[in-house]
């Protein structure tokens, strides 16, 4: 958020206004292409469970790590870029995934000397949630990419459930949690 108003109202997500921070601002033309909405917001539910110790990318830009969660954690991918897929592995060979594939098999970046531009990509949140059976709990926005839904299903699990995420996107981009926007898919 920006604090640009003399009230205390913050400013989010201004669509066409350059700001560092967005992922968009570190991206090529033909990269930013990629990640433009053409159409209709179509979100991404993996069908398997997003279980402790996976990570997932948005194409080579930006991964989310499962570090603790109860099996009934949903997570819902929502970008406006058809072309930018979603790929899957262990956290523990996530830096060294990121590395080989970015630019490669995981585009955008479009290509190996574009995603070393970029550089590695770097933590840049931990969001430990509390999860309510059959509701969102928060959106992990990342600026000028998308966000991440983080819900919880149906659950006989008794007590408190609690979701750890961590979030690590390229230099200088921000990350942030925000109440969850309603979502089909």
């Amino acid at each position: 958020p920006i604090d640009c108003f003399s009230g205390g109202s913050q400013l989010y997500d201004t669509p066409g206004v350059h700001l560092h921070h967005r992922m968009s601002a570190r991206l090529l033309p033909a990269e930013l292409a990629m990640t433009m909405p053409r159409g209709r917001m179509r979100p991404y539910t993996p069908r398997e469970a997003a279980a402790e110790g996976t990570s997932f990318f948005w194409g080579g830009l930006a991964r989310i790590d499962v570090v603790s969660a109860p099996p009934a954690l949903r997570l819902t991918f929502c970008t406006g870029g058809s072309r930018l897929r979603l790929h899957e592995c262990p956290t523990a060979e996530a830096a060294e995934a990121h590395a080989a594939r970015a630019g490669i098999e995981w585009t955008p970046p479009q290509d190996a000397a574009s995603a070393a531009e970029l550089g590695e990509l770097q933590l840049v949140r931990t969001a430990r949630l509390r999860l309510t059976p059959c509701e969102q709990a928060a959106d992990l926005a990342i600026s000028g990419l998308g966000w991440v839904s983080v819900g919880c299903l149906p659950t006989l699990q008794q007590g408190a459930l609690e979701a750890t995420l961590a979030v690590w996107v390229p230099r200088g981009v921000e990350v942030f949690v925000r109440p969850p926007m309603p979502v089909g898919g």
